[in-house]
């Protein structure tokens, strides 16, 4: 198993030439350059799928995710994660938002609004590191973990209805090692056995 790095993960941070670019589609004529200048600015990637008629602009999905959650999975597990060549199945694996809407440019901000959205309600502490999240059997699980060398080591499991990211419930569960120097493959192990006893109890 790779070695996952613990710690605070530095947000993204655009160059100046990169928020001129922006600020330019944000002022265009064209409303989907308008929608992907949006998106850059909020940090989300966008991946469009077309319907079953490719040539119907009505037709399709956007797939749109926070690239601060895939900065973070990249940091972590130190490794790089290309999201422009995301399929459906990865944007699904990822945690990205079904856009719709009845143009492209419409689907694009609908899943900058469920992006949006879905941050202010899985925000979180400042006393905690997200480990990961992901769903799984209809659930949308969120796992952090202790920041500081002061605090008892402990997971946070959070749990949340898939569809609505409306609450559903919060575990605890202790850790065997301190986190501060990469966590132990035993505390993982713990940590996947334990979301799949809830996971159990709520089916």
């Amino acid at each position: 198993m790779s070695e996952i790095y613990s710690g605070p993960v530095k947000k993204w941070e655009w160059d100046k030439k990169a928020e001129i670019s922006i600020s330019e589609m944000l002022e265009s004529d064209d409303p989907l350059e308008r929608a992907y200048g949006l998106a850059n600015k909020q940090n989300c990637y966008v991946v469009e799928f077309a319907g079953l008629n490719a040539n119907d602009s009505r037709a399709g999905m956007a797939a749109v995710g926070d690239m601060d959650h895939i900065i973070e999975l990249e940091y972590r597990h130190n490794t790089e994660i290309d999201v422009d060549n995301f399929t459906l199945s990865d944007c699904v694996s990822f945690g990205a938002y079904p856009g719709m809407g009845e143009t492209r440019a419409d689907r694009v901000l609908d899943g900058i609004r469920q992006v949006t959205e879905g941050r202010g309600e899985i925000a979180v502490p400042d006393d905690m590191c997200t480990f990961g999240y992901y769903s799984d059997h209809g659930y949308f699980i969120k796992t952090m973990f202790s920041k500081y060398p002061w605090q008892d080591p402990q997971w946070t499991i959070r749990i949340f209805n898939d569809s609505d990211r409306e609450f559903v419930r919060e575990d605890i569960l202790p850790m065997l090692h301190e986190p501060a120097f990469g966590i132990d493959t035993s505390d993982i192990a713990a940590l996947d056995s334990r979301v799949a006893e809830i996971l159990k109890e709520l089916d």
